[in-house]
Order: C-alpha cells, then structure tokens, then sequence
C-alpha cells in the first residue's frame, strides 16, 4: 500500500506520533510526507522516530525547507530517486522478489499559478524517465474546476488551464476517491470554513492496466489539515450478470425498428402498467436474441472485416488489373468503415463521451474512459460497525444479506406515502393519455 499525506509540520510531537500511527495502522510501505517544516539538521533524528527501520530520502538539495520527504520498507522494495525538484521527487519502485516495476511521483505544489509553473514542467520533463506505471500523488495545491471546492470565493477558468493542460499532455487520469471527495479544510467555523480537493492522485494508462481496481482512501486529517491518502490494490472484482442495456449502435439497423414494432403488436391482458413492463420484456428479449443470434460482436465484426480486406488485398497484389479482386476490395473498405463506424459508436456510449465528435476514432482513449468508469463503479470498501471490509467476496455478501432481511416477509412493509401527501397529481384526462394506445404520432 502506498500513502501520501501534508502533515502540516512533523515537529511537533504530536504529529509524529499520528504519521507513525498512520504508517502502522495502514500497512503502508512507500509513504510521501509533505510540508515537514523540518530543518535538515533534524532530518536524520526525526526520520528514527516516524519508522527506524526504513529507508528515506528527500527533497533539501532542492529546497532549504524539505518540503518532501520519502520513506519505504527496504525489505520489500527496492526505491531510487530519479528526479529531484523543489515541488517534487520522482521514485523509480521494484518490488523485491518480483519483476514489478512502477514510479511514483510525490508532489508538493506551491500556491500560486506562476511558482507552479516549474513544476508543470518538471513533470512534463519526468515523461522521459517513464517506462512504466506511473503514479502522481498528494498535494497539489489547486483545484480543476470549481466544484471542487466548497465555501469562499470561486475561480476564474484560467486558474485551473496550465494544471488541467498538464494532465492532458501526460495523458494522466485520476484515480477514484472511494469514501470522500474534499481533501483539505481550513478548519475556520461557520460561514468562513472552506473544504477544497487539493490533494488527488493521477496516473497513466500503464497503471490503469496493471493495477485496474486501483482507488483512494482518505484517512482523517487530526492535527493536519489535509486528510491523508492511500492507494489501494484490491483483487480483481467478480462481475455479476450484467443489466440489459439499448445500444445506440443498434440504431444503425433498420430491422432493429421493425421489431419493436412487431413486438409491440403482440396482444396482452391486465392493468396498463403490466401490460407496458410485459412488452417491454418481450422487446428485451428479442433483441438479446437478434443480437447473439444475427448481429454479433461489434468488435468481432471490426476485426474480421480488418482480415477479409487484408486478404483480399494481398491477392489484388499478385492479380492488380482482376476486376473482381477490385470490386470486393471496394466492399470490403465499406464494411471496414461501417464496422469501425458501429465500433465508435459503442465505445462512445460506453465511455459516457458525449463532446467526441463523430469523426474522431481514439479508440485508445474510448478504452481508458471506460476503464475509469468501471472503476468508479466498482465498490471496493464499505463501512459496517465502524470497520473498513475490502475483501470482495464479504462485501457482496454483506449486501445480499442487507436486501434479503429489508425484503424478507418478517420485516415491516416499505414506506409508502399517503396520497394526500403527493402534492402534485396528474388528472384523469392526464392519466388516460398514458392507457392509450401508441402511435406513430
């Protein structure tokens, strides 16, 4: 497990004994301390008493302060420190007894826009040395839009450019929060207090592929005032039946039309609303069995349709002037474009990208949006009686167990409000329009 934390000052007695709490109870072992306040003559003291049998290093050759501190189990990695600036440190991780490799990027902003931008180049400059995973952690000091932050005054777009411009040149992502989104307070009371996401971790495609399920957990701030981060590497998570969904690409098939409407023709009984969810159902059903049955994969279709063409051109290499060769070849370059055609469109809906224009094919980044969502998606901890459960098996557990007893026979019926209570009601004409039977109109 990797953790990041502003600690806001180790000299005090106290803090050092939350960051040595906060190491140990984590099970942490790559850690970056921020904002140490301490002097370099006390680096080597107080560095025995966080965790005596670890390595560390920072960032003093760059900065008086020692804005940054790095410390890591020797027992179970092997670290070395590639890049050095006054706003970050660039680690290269080797997990002992494997051949995993990773970097870690721990960074320390300063706040304001013009003392940023070294670091903004510095991190594009740290590109060259990636070869890897990539991680970027902690505080960065500002926000990416403001509905990252709560109370105060908000901030104008440009704040936010050269760090959002940032991220798009490395092609970095964030990593999901799984119990929060507000990392730092300013602990002020009433109308002044202020809550903001400073603190954030990014990482780059490389890293969304080994470690897919990868999420953050903020551990209370206590005596600082940024909560603390760490990452999180549960096992890959089971995926149950996934729910039926209408794919937009299916719009592109007439026949798609023509059997809803055939389905919706079928004569049914009962109360309006069953007979609605009953024929939904029926239409569910057909095109899950037009989709298995005759259209197939979008993605399968992309690729065979790559193969076809690509055999048909090699012949046309051997027989250039054969007329036949030539007009299947044409076909085959609009089945191509078509099948790419619905392969864009698919992965356009399941990225939830909506401002892609039509023509713009990264499937790349389709991919790694999708990653993203998924990742979101995924329930990685609960909370139950005050612990944390990340063991997936127990967690699904726990939910079958919570809807079985709120659903059971045993348990009082679910809350339905009185309807003298609904304020807004629909009137009999309004509600026979939805009895009626539907028309092309």
């Amino acid at each position: 497990m990797i953790g990041l934390w502003n600690v806001r000052g180790l000299n005090r007695l106290v803090m050092q004994k939350e960051v040595k709490a906060w190491l140990s109870d984590s099970s942490i072992v790559l850690c970056g301390l921020v904002e140490t306040r301490v002097n370099s003559s006390k680096f080597q003291r107080l560095k025995v008493r966080i965790r005596n049998n670890w390595s560390w290093d920072n960032n003093y050759s760059a900065d008086a302060g020692g804005r940054i501190w790095c410390g890591w189990d020797p027992l179970r990695l092997d670290v070395s420190v590639l890049q050095t600036s006054d706003q970050m440190m660039l680690l290269q991780v080797v997990v002992r007894g494997s051949n995993s490799k990773f970097y870690v990027t721990s960074v320390y902003a300063k706040n304001t826009d013009n003392q940023r931008k070294s670091l903004w180049k510095d991190l594009e400059d740290s590109a060259q040395f990636i070869d890897g995973p990539w991680l970027l952690m902690v505080d960065w000091n500002i926000i990416r839009v403001n509905e990252e932050k709560k109370g105060g005054r908000q901030h104008p777009p440009r704040v936010f450019q050269d760090f959002n411009q940032t991220i798009d040149n490395l092609c970095l992502s964030e990593v999901p929060t799984s119990n929060g989104v507000f990392t730092w307070c300013n602990n002020r009371h009433s109308n002044r207090r202020i809550y903001a996401k400073l603190d954030r971790s990014l990482i780059n495609e490389e890293w969304g592929q080994v470690f897919p399920n990868s999420h953050i957990m903020l551990t209370p701030h206590l005596t600082s005032d940024h909560w603390g981060l760490k990452m999180m590497f549960p096992l890959q998570i089971a995926e149950g039946p996934k729910p039926f969904r209408f794919l937009c690409v299916w719009n592109q098939q007439p026949i798609v039309k023509d059997m809803i409407v055939e389905v919706w023709k079928t004569k049914t009984s009962g109360d309006p609303i069953k007979r609605l969810l009953y024929k939904l159902k029926l239409t569910k059903q057909a095109i899950k069995d037009w989709n298995k049955n005759k259209f197939g994969s979008v993605y399968e279709e992309a690729i065979s349709c790559r193969k076809k063409l690509a055999d048909i051109q090699y012949q046309l290499r051997d027989d250039s002037m054969n007329e036949r060769l030539i007009q299947i070849e044409k076909e085959g370059r609009m089945s191509l474009e078509a099948a790419i055609s619905n392969e864009t469109i698919l992965l356009a809906q399941k990225s939830r990208i909506k401002w892609v224009k039509e023509q713009d094919r990264c499937t790349k980044f389709y991919f790694q949006k999708i990653k993203q969502h998924r990742a979101k998606n995924n329930i990685t901890v609960i909370q139950k009686d005050g612990v944390s459960i990340t063991e997936p098996s127990i967690i699904k557990s726990k939910f079958v167990d919570h809807f079985q007893r709120a659903y059971s026979n045993d348990q009082p019926a679910l809350y339905v409000p009185e309807a003298r209570c609904i304020r807004n009601k629909l009137s009999a004409v309004e509600s026979s329009i939805f009895e009626e039977a539907i028309t092309r109109e």
